[in-house]
Formats: C-alpha cells, structure tokens, sequence
C-alpha cells in the first residue's frame, strides 16, 4: 500500500541482521503513527532518509564553500590593499628624501611592490573565468616579472615568451601560471642573462610548457625529485594538481637548465 511520510524514522522489527528481502511486513513508524509497511517499503525509507542526510550535508557544503570565498577574497582585498599602502609610503619618502640617491632607492622599491601586486593580480584575475588564452597570459606575465626584476645598474633580464595560441581550462591555467612564476623566480635567483617560455605541442602528453635561463647547469643524474627546496616542492604540487609531469633538462647550447610541464 502508497503512501507517503515527511520525516521517517526506519526501526528494525528484530535484529540488524533481519533479511528485508525474504521477512513478512516490518514495523515502521511513519509521523509517529506504527504501521506494517513491505520489505520493498522499508528500502525506500532507508533511500530517503540517505537523500536527506546527503541534502543536508550538501547545503552544509555549499555554505562553508561560499564563507571560505567570502574570507579568500577579503584576504586578498586586504593583501593588495597592503601593498599599496605601501608603494604609497615609498613613494612619499622617496619625494621628500634630501639625498638623490636614496630618492633613486626608494623609488626603485616603489615600482618592485608595485610590480608585485600586478603579478599577484595577473594570477589570480583568471579565478572567475572558465578558459584563459595562454599566449597572451604569459606575454603579459613576462613584461610584469621582466619590470619587477629590473633595477638600476643591473644587467637586462630579457624574458622570452615563445608559444603556441592555445585556450585551457582556468583549472588548468591557474596552477601553470604559478608555476610558471615561481620558475621565473628561480631563474632569476640562481641563473644570468635571458630567461625563455616556451609552450608547444607534445606528441605524448598534449602541451610542454618550459621555462630555461642560462644558470649552472645540472648534472646528468639530477632531477626533480632529488630537489627538496620549498619552492620546488610548492611547484611539484602544482603539476600533480593538473595530473602533469615534471622534468628538468641537461644543459644544451644556449640554456643551461631548464624545466618541462608535460600536461594534456
């Protein structure tokens, strides 16, 4: 017999190992009225109420996630709004130093922290659209490490962007970009002269994309695992969030180490 319940509470007629599927009626309690109810019944109470535990936690989900983007992007509105409060007092101290070379100083730290917070913006602007053209995200990406990494008196640290046209998933883009990021830092920490992207088309994995510069080079048996820096281990995260691979290249001709992204 159909019928239907609100809130149903499902009690077992003898023990838990009664078999439903082979016993008489079971004894339910439906808006606190016993009633006999079919084995075939009985499945579909159990059904319901794992509907609406799974609801329930579902909409409990649902709302830590929009609570924890709420804090993200106040975290980040409070972040950038650090940074220019502090490109602002660089820039007031270095108009009113006496001495011109501190000015210079000053000034130079201004547009760093300034730099900075274009980089941070850059990568974290692509977290409310789903695809990112790549080519034009890293072009625009290299001209802002290329400002943050000069300085007066310093050799020019040309970055190369050399790459294919390609749209990929923010998904994937997002962690690339950070990738991406903390090479060009490390580059540029360790290695001398230019420092080249590259991203083209890899007949096994889909896409290679490498950043080289003209740093020491590594040696045959070196690779990434054998590297326990903070950095690396932040970016060997990164390419397994994408199910890519890591690997690093000996020394060629004109670059002496560079790093490969294989992802599809």
């Amino acid at each position: 017999m159909a019928f239907e319940m609100t809130m149903v509470q499902f009690l077992s007629c003898s023990d838990r190992h009664t078999d439903l599927t082979s016993q008489g009626p079971a004894l339910c309690v439906a808006a606190g009225y016993k009633t006999l109810c079919t084995p075939l019944q009985s499945m579909e109470i159990r059904l319901r109420e794992g509907l609406y535990r799974e609801e329930t936690l579902r909409r409990e989900t649902d709302a830590l996630i929009g609570r924890y983007e709420i804090l993200r992007q106040e975290s980040e509105h409070r972040f950038l709004n650090g940074l220019q409060m502090i490109i602002s007092l660089l820039s007031l101290q270095s108009r009113s130093a006496e001495n011109v070379g501190t000015a210079a100083q000053l000034n130079v730290a201004a547009n760093r922290v300034a730099s900075i917070a274009r980089v941070h913006r850059r990568l974290h602007y692509l977290d409310n659209v789903p695809t990112v053209a790549f080519r034009p995200f890293l072009e625009d990406l290299g001209r802002d490490f290329t400002a943050l990494l000069s300085c007066p008196g310093c050799p020019d640290r040309a970055i190369v962007v050399e790459a294919i046209e390609v749209e990929l998933p923010t998904a994937t883009g997002i962690p690339l970009g950070f990738v991406v990021s903390e090479l060009i830092t490390n580059a540029a920490k360790y290695g001398k002269g230019s420092i080249t992207i590259r991203l083209e088309l890899h007949f096994q994995k889909g896409y290679a994309l490498s950043v080289s510069d003209d740093g020491p080079a590594f040696s045959e048996a070196t690779d990434t695992t054998s590297q326990k820096g903070l950095g690396m281990n932040i970016i060997r995260s990164l390419v397994e969030s994408i199910g890519g691979e890591l690997l690093t290249n000996r020394a060629t001709k004109n670059e002496c180490t560079q790093y490969v992204v294989l992802f599809s």
